[in-house]
């Protein structure tokens, strides 16, 4: 009987080679699983963040929607415009003074009634010549701009971040977006149908001070109607958004993105959640509009 001890208990070469390849593949199974299972887990998230927003954020009019929006629900089979919020007939506001320069106190008076963000009061007391630069930023929105200088209130403190992937390039840091949530919440904050109100109080005073540049013949209805529609036919990519550096400046990597137009990339850098409140507020705007042209 052979001795135990004896035994050659050293593996053979063939044996060594045939182990390493079962534990590499082992390794590269699990690891796979746990990779799958992750990517799955990431697009579950996504795909609740994104019917949430869905829900919160009804599309803008004219947008298909899987959805019914919180307005169909609410109206049901009345037949009213979805997109024009109901009005709150407990609000009374006061007349509108006749001279341009007496609106400033009067705005600030009215729109809190519209409006009750603590950021926006703030801003409505520290700013000037408010009709004016309400007009002016329907006008530059409308050619595609954005009016830095006179809104510098609404600039994030915060510099423009974006994070580096392993592959050399940049796509914007997610973290970023939270940036731009107080002027979301601002946005918000507005009563759509008050503040459709207290417009047609205003209006003699806004067809003033529109016309004190506008091209003779031209409505600021219908540039605020294009105000709109420009915003609201922003896109919003799924997904990380990818970035090149070729200078100081960031650019987007996509070309289609990179087309459009500083008002619409500005939209862009406030992320998709703050994206979706700016423009749920504009499709009531461009409801009541379109409403208020039959």
């Amino acid at each position: 009987m052979t001795d135990p001890s004896k035994i050659d208990l050293t593996p053979s070469p063939l044996r060594r080679i045939l182990w390493s390849l079962v534990m590499i593949a082992l390794i590269a199974g699990t690891g796979y699983v746990l990779w799958r299972a992750y990517q799955l887990k990431q697009a579950a998230v996504l795909e609740e963040e994104e019917g949430a927003a869905i829900k919160q954020y009804p599309a803008a009019p004219g947008a298909e929607s899987p959805d019914q929006t919180p307005q169909e629900e609410a109206s049901g089979d009345e037949g009213a415009d979805e997109f024009v919020a109901r009005a709150d007939t407990t609000v009374e506001f006061s007349p509108p003074p006749t001279a341009i320069e007496a609106s400033d106190a009067w705005l600030r008076t009215e729109l809190p009634k519209v409006n009750r963000n603590p950021r926006f009061h703030q801003w409505l007391a520290e700013t000037n010549d408010l009709l004016r630069k309400a007009v002016l930023l329907v006008s530059e929105v409308s050619q595609g701009k954005v009016p830095r200088k006179a809104f510098a209130f609404w600039a994030p403190e915060e510099p423009f971040r974006a994070r580096e992937t392993g592959d050399g390039q940049y796509v914007i840091d997610p973290a970023g977006y939270h940036r731009y949530d107080l002027l979301a919440a601002a946005v918000e904050a507005f009563d759509m149908d008050l503040l459709w109100r207290l417009y047609q109080l205003a209006k003699p005073l806004v067809d003033r001070v529109y016309a004190e540049f506008a091209p003779p013949g031209s409505r600021f209805e219908d540039t605020l109607l294009k105000a709109a529609e420009h915003l609201l036919q922003t896109p919003q990519p799924r997904g990380e958004i990818r970035l090149v550096k070729p200078s100081v400046m960031y650019k987007f990597a996509d070309p289609k993105l990179e087309g459009l137009s500083p008002a619409q990339k500005q939209l862009l850098r406030m992320g998709p959640v703050n994206a979706a409140i700016v423009k749920h507020q504009l499709g009531l705007l461009r409801g009541l509009l379109l409403a208020g042209r039959t």
